[in-house]
């Protein structure tokens, strides 16, 4: 028997939705292990029960029937993760060292045909460009990926963006 399950894996106010087809009812545990892309940036899996939101347990089946979000777990409990990079095992002070953001950056501010601000398209947050050619690196939606194991593409994209606006500009 199978069910197909849907998450929004985005904000609750700016959803994005994901669907995963399963060959069975599946356990939350075994799904976490079969699917750690929907997890690497230490997310929860809320489900929706009874007029609210609460964590799905390990131990807990999976259905078709309910409504599924994940969840970026909040500064006190980031707190009390590991401050070792998911990827190299390289160990940093703190977890502010691995912030990093898993999205793209979008055009968002601009004036006479030049990007001046750029969202993430993870987050949403708004950051000016001088903010994206310093590469912040202890900012982020997620964390548990140090500076030299992020994927830098994003922010490389956007400044070749903007440079070539200029270009066109002049």
């Amino acid at each position: 028997m199978s069910i197909s399950i849907t998450i929004n894996v985005g904000r609750i106010d700016w959803p994005e939705y994901r669907t995963i087809n399963l060959a069975e009812p599946i356990r939350y545990d075994a799904f976490r292990s079969e699917n750690p892309s929907l997890f690497e940036n230490s997310r929860k899996l809320l489900v929706y029960d009874e007029d609210t939101w609460r964590r799905v347990r390990d131990d807990e089946k999976l259905s078709s029937s309910h409504f599924y979000r994940t969840q970026s777990i909040l500064d006190p409990e980031k707190k009390k993760q590991t401050t070792k990079c998911v990827v190299c095992k390289v160990r940093f002070d703190d977890y502010q060292s691995l912030r990093y953001h898993t999205g793209h950056l979008i055009s968002h501010a601009w004036s006479h045909g030049i990007t001046h601000k750029w969202e993430w398209s993870c987050c949403r947050l708004i950051v000016s460009h001088s903010q994206v050619e310093r590469l912040q690196t202890a900012q982020g939606c997620n964390f548990g990926k140090c500076i030299n194991c992020i994927d830098k593409s994003s922010y490389q994209t956007a400044i070749r963006t903007h440079q070539q606006e200029i270009e066109d500009a002049f």
